[in-house]
Formats: C-alpha cells, structure tokens, sequence
C-alpha cells in the first residue's frame, strides 16, 4: 500500500511516529505525452523530486510512503537553456531537501521504494 503525502512536514512527523531511520530521495523526469490531450502534439517532460520510505514495521505488509514536488516542465520547443535552468532547479531541490532530510533520518538514500 503507498500512502502520498501532500506536505513533506506531515511525512517526516509521520515516518518519525512509526520509527522508520531510512528515508530516499530522488529526481525524476517523465514523458508525460500519453496523458495529454490530442490537440497538443509536443511531448511534455515533467520534473519532480520524489520522497519515499518503507514505513511498514513489517516487510510482509509493505507501507510504502511518498511526498512528491513538482518542479516543472517542459516541452520539446523550449530552448536548451530553459531545459537546463529546470534541470539544476530540480537537482537543487533534491540537494536542499537532502540536506533537511539528514538532519531528520539516520539514513538518506537515492533511488525510489517502488510498489
């Protein structure tokens, strides 16, 4: 079971609760194209910075928790310098709450807890 969080403050409060020491963080970029309209033929790329842990007590009933932050997109007509500016703002992201998250968690991980 996943459980998505809508503030990261609620989250860590949450895992704190149940004991958990390990939390991950990554960035993810998805082509989102398959869920747009057919009137707008651009593939569209989304940024986001992904928060997940394993909150479960127990690994036979796996409770799978997330926080995720939008950054943005983008879609193939945007220059390269705008493609880059979201990519360093969604590297930055991960490194701010990295840093916030360590101060929180035994452990902060890369990579995502998947279902």
């Amino acid at each position: 079971m996943k459980i998505t969080f809508n503030d990261l403050n609620e989250m860590i409060k949450e895992l704190k609760d149940r004991g958990v020491q390990e939390i991950r963080v990554n960035e993810v970029i998805r082509d989102v194209q398959a869920m747009i309209p057919d009137d707008y033929p651009l593939p569209i790329r989304t940024y986001s910075v992904y928060v997940t842990a394993n909150a479960s007590a127990d690994w036979e009933e796996e409770l799978i928790a997330e926080y995720v932050e939008r950054v943005g997109c983008v879609d193939e007509l945007a220059s390269e310098e705008v493609k880059r500016e979201i990519g360093m703002r969604s590297q930055e992201k991960v490194a701010v709450i990295r840093e916030l998250l360590a101060n929180e968690f035994l452990s902060v991980g890369s990579g995502r807890f998947e279902e």
